[in-house]
């Protein structure tokens, strides 16, 4: 048999209102310096503007960036924007969530998986999948960090 290695969320938080403690998990996780949020236009209303205001109660220094059209294109923009970060947290569906995982990846920038549903494999999958000008590439990712579920309060 051949040897696998199965990469698995440092933590998984899950519980209505846990998207309110962000800031305070990534403090206990002792990560300093800036913040990137990356979210979709629905995502942002949904989750992205909660987990924004937790990361500012809890001082962190917060940039953030709406992806419209999940892309190669799109990963690199976010991946320009997070060369000053040490941490990027992905906020939305999974194409969000992906187009953040691999810029994180690719800048070496930690990075927290926030899913909007809690059917989204975001929660524990390595991998990321970009659709780009017709094609499909996927990638599998090192950095996973945190998940943070959201349910409804």
């Amino acid at each position: 048999m051949d040897a696998r290695k199965i990469q698995l969320p440092r933590e998984i938080h899950t519980g209505a209102g846990m998207i309110k403690e962000t800031g305070k998990i990534c403090r206990n996780l002792r990560l300093d310096g800036d913040v990137m949020v990356v979210t979709g236009p629905n995502t942002r209303k949904i989750g992205g503007d909660a987990v924004i205001e937790s990361l500012l109660e809890d001082d962190y220094n917060v940039n953030d960036i709406t992806i419209d059209n999940p892309s190669k294109a799109s990963v690199e923009a976010v991946q320009d924007e997070i060369k000053q970060c040490s941490l990027v947290l992905g906020v939305g569906g999974g194409k969000v969530i992906d187009v953040a995982k691999l810029a994180s990846t690719r800048a070496a920038v930690n990075f927290i998986s926030v899913p909007t549903a809690a059917s989204h494999d975001g929660i524990a999958s390595p991998r990321a999948s970009i659709k780009n000008e017709g094609e499909m590439f996927h990638s599998k990712q090192n950095l996973r960090l945190v998940s943070l579920l959201i349910l409804k309060s």
